[in-house]
């Protein structure tokens, strides 16, 4: 098995990479016809900002069956649940993880909607049986529980996100060469 099962919205990923990239080449446009350098310059962060954003909710923001626990990403919110504290994959309102303690955690990727509910989630129910096929996975090759219990922290990778706002400074930085 590897190392993780990853479970996101491919539909959710796609749309959220063309709308950063439009959002993005839009901010570069604006940058090639504003006049005032300071401006143009200001039009940096309006590029990075909802590449990094769609980024997060669409790439970023996952389910994760690793070999110890359990790991949801919520856009830069990141949830560290042990074997030791896990109980099962729930279809409820979207996708979630249910604790020991009966407690949900909710995953914002597979979440609760209108239409889901109308149609009872079939994304989410497919994904809790991809996540429970690893989870039996793990368990039957002796995966071990992390230590200590769950944890909830901020949690933003640095170097896709780097990457992501170097590119579009080098987008800027040539629209700002093209309009000199």
């Amino acid at each position: 098995m590897a190392d993780e099962i990853v479970s996101r919205r491919r539909g959710l990923c796609l749309f959220a990479l063309v709308a950063g990239l439009v959002l993005s080449v839009m901010a570069v446009r604006n940058a090639v016809i504003i006049e005032d350098a300071g401006k143009r310059f200001l039009l940096f962060p309006a590029a990075a900002v909802p590449l990094c954003c769609m980024w997060l909710i669409g790439r970023h923001s996952a389910v994760r069956v690793c070999r110890g626990g359990v790991v949801i990403d919520n856009f830069a919110v990141r949830h560290r649940i042990p074997w030791s504290e896990f109980s099962e994959f729930v279809v409820d309102d979207g996708l979630g993880v249910r604790l020991r303690d009966r407690r949900i955690i909710d995953s914002v990727v597979f979440g609760g909607s209108v239409i889901g509910d109308l149609l009872d989630y079939p994304h989410a129910r497919k994904a809790r049986r991809k996540l429970d096929a690893a989870r039996d996975r793990v368990i039957a090759t002796g995966g071990e529980s992390w230590p200590g219990g769950y944890e909830k922290r901020i949690f933003v990778p640095l170097v896709p996100l780097a990457a992501i706002i170097g590119a579009c400074a080098l987008l800027v930085l040539a629209a700002f060469v093209l309009r000199m």
